[in-house]
């Protein structure tokens, strides 16, 4: 029997008007930059590849599933300039009327990575071999694409940072579940943009790969699943893994949290610092000493300086008494526990020291 939740949801965007003409998508941003991409059936000198309509894809099994509708045979004019490691943004509209936002709140986001082998403008995306480079779900039970794209916003991601040089086709994917109860219910909206990427090494995509159409299956647990009366269930996302070098991409779904980034070297360790002594005001001492293991110097006494090796990453739990610190390893460096307030003796943060980044604050 489904739940009251399930019916009222499906009941309101049945009667919707043409639930807004669902949406497309209107522009990519990489680094700041806007690539601005057509209206259905308009003709733009664009990277963005057009669609015949604002309406979602049904048929998984079918052509459209690859770039939008009526977009599998289509190409487009421009590529948008990116290199490894730039900020990608989309944002997406309502089809009609102009202006409005997003309309569904409900369903993943995924992009992947195709290689063009050559010149974009001359690719067939019937042909890719995809890798998925990101995916994000949900958290506290409110999906991404409700946070950010329904509100208004972009959705942003990152490109892998060794992304080999070349072109490639970059596709975005929505998929709206507000009807996934039944197979056949989820709608896609895959959209295709061309990008050059440069100033990476050379090589080639690494795996696993997935084409379009053949990379879902209408009854998928990510494509046939009840979003309302699964609400604290994990979502399972359809398709591929991540691709090897995109295993810190975001990655927002209650219980499957985001991997932790790694460099794939082998030495990398995990020592650890742990505060001896907590100053009760800013302007008392904390010295701090490394683990045996840790492979740093001993520290001059209430120096505020903690040592260590390979230093990238440093998050500690203030609610401790004697707080720990964890340090990642990434290079040669120093770091430094400071308070940040007068007020509480318990408020720290990392203090960056030449190359540390401190990416968590605690």
């Amino acid at each position: 029997m489904k739940s009251f939740a399930t019916i009222l949801a499906v009941f309101s965007l049945s009667f919707a008007p043409a639930v807004l003409a669902h949406g497309h998508l209107k522009k990519i941003t990489i680094d700041g930059t806007d690539f601005p991409g057509p209206e259905p059936q308009q003709q733009l000198d664009s990277a963005i590849r057009m669609v015949d309509t604002s309406d979602p894809v049904k048929d998984v099994n079918g052509p459209d599933m690859s770039c939008g509708a009526g977009a599998a045979n289509r190409t487009a004019t421009l590529s948008a300039d990116a290199k490894p490691g730039s900020s990608v943004s989309f944002t997406w509209v309502s089809g009609a009327p102009p202006g409005i936002n997003w309309i569904h709140n409900v369903g993943p986001m995924l992009t992947y990575l195709a290689s063009c082998n050559g010149d974009c403008s001359k690719f067939q995306s019937l042909g890719a071999e995809w890798v998925k480079i990101d995916e994000t779900g949900r958290t506290n039970e409110e999906w991404t694409q409700g946070t950010t794209l329904n509100k208004g916003l972009p959705y942003t991601m990152t490109l892998p940072a060794d992304l080999p040089a070349g072109n490639y086709l970059l596709r975005h994917e929505i998929i709206s579940l507000q009807g996934a109860q039944a197979v056949g219910g989820a709608e896609f909206y895959p959209a295709c943009s061309q990008i050059t990427v440069s100033g990476g090494a050379k090589g080639s995509l690494p795996g696993p790969t997935a084409s379009f159409p053949g990379a879902y299956s209408a009854t998928d647990p990510g494509i046939k699943f009840d979003a309302f009366d699964n609400k604290d269930a994990p979502y399972p996302f359809p398709g591929p893994d991540l691709a090897g070098f995109a295993k810190g991409a975001n990655v927002a779904n209650d219980s499957n949290p985001s991997p932790s980034p790694s460099n794939g070297n082998a030495e990398n360790v995990t020592p650890s610092v742990t505060a001896t002594s907590i100053p009760t005001t800013a302007s008392g001492t904390t010295t701090c000493s490394p683990t045996p293991d840790s492979g740093a110097a001993d520290p001059a006494p209430n120096d505020n300086i903690v040592t260590v090796t390979k230093v990238v990453t440093i998050v500690a739990d203030p609610a401790q008494a004697n707080p720990t610190a964890t340090v990642s390893t990434g290079s040669n460096d120093e770091a430094a526990i400071t308070p940040v307030s007068t007020s509480s003796p318990d408020e720290y943060r990392p203090k960056r020291r030449s190359r540390v980044m401190a990416r968590r604050y605690f």
